[in-house]
């Protein structure tokens, strides 16, 4: 059975698999029709680019397909991965439809903690030790979705990224086995963690001097006060100066994290 979906470019290998594309039309369905996370209960669309939500799980299928995944298990998940958690889809409903391993895999994928009212650093610790739980097939498909994730993120939200970049990184750290063995697959685990040493790399140039530049012209009212002018003004950069320190400290200290990850992966190889 087939179900109307949003038009978006099907790639040959979904399109040219019957169970591939009768899940891609369903998750694209699920994502139009029955998406729980719209204030408006509208058509679910990518945040920053506002087409279709298919597209994103459609991206993270090609990245497992691009990197050699033929498990068509692991494909159909990655097509299905959002729709237990953005739509009213459920699992048992997954399991009817496509099978007990595609829907324990999208189970795994799903967040246990979705409460948007809750604390982030409580959700986000949470899922972390969900996804700690899970096994080598169903964490593949989770690190190519960070990738896809991490790349849009801190293109189009780079206020958002710096928090994400280092949730992502306490992520990676629960996907290694032991301390030392990567339960994913060990290609995209370190595709994923180069993602974030590229993107501290380059903030570590910057030394957040645009964060600095923006806290001293929103305070830029103390420059401009004539009776008590000057220590009023040091006090404005000496607070500045702190804060300048302190997110370069934080900085290196995350930095130091993605490195380590590098390297245990890397070592891997070997």
């Amino acid at each position: 059975m087939l179900y109307p979906y949003n038009e978006v470019v099907i790639p040959d290998f979904i399109r040219d698999d019957t169970l591939l594309y009768e899940v891609y039309s369903f998750a694209a369905w699920a994502h139009e029709f029955r998406c729980t996370v719209t204030e408006d209960g509208g058509p679910h669309l990518r945040k920053y680019n506002h087409e279709p939500y298919i597209v994103h799980p459609v991206a993270v299928a090609t990245i497992l397909w691009e990197h050699g995944i033929r498990d068509v298990r692991q494909l159909a998940a990655a097509l299905l991965h959002d729709t237990v958690e953005d739509t009213d889809v459920t699992v048992a409903e997954l399991r009817k439809m496509f099978g007990k391993r595609i829907a324990n895999i999208t189970d795994g994928l799903t967040d246990v903690n979705s409460d948007r009212d809750s604390s982030r650093i409580i959700r986000k610790e949470e899922n972390r030790l969900h996804s700690a739980q899970q096994d080598p097939e169903t964490l593949t498909v989770k690190t190519a979705d960070i990738i896809h994730n991490t790349a849009d993120i801190t293109e189009l939200d780079p206020g958002f990224a710096v928090d994400y970049v280092h949730e992502i990184a306490l992520l990676l750290k629960v996907m290694l086995k032991r301390g030392t063995k990567v339960k994913s697959d060990l290609g995209l685990y370190q595709r994923a963690v180069q993602q974030l040493v590229e993107y501290y790399e380059a903030r570590m140039s910057e030394k957040f001097e645009a964060e600095w530049v923006d806290y001293l012209e929103g305070h830029s009212d103390a420059w401009q006060l004539e009776d008590g002018g000057p220590h009023v003004l040091e006090h404005t950069k000496a607070v500045a100066q702190e804060f300048y320190l302190r997110a370069a400290a934080s900085l290196d200290e995350r930095f130091k994290l993605v490195t380590r990850l590098q390297e245990i992966a890397n070592n891997q190889e070997k």
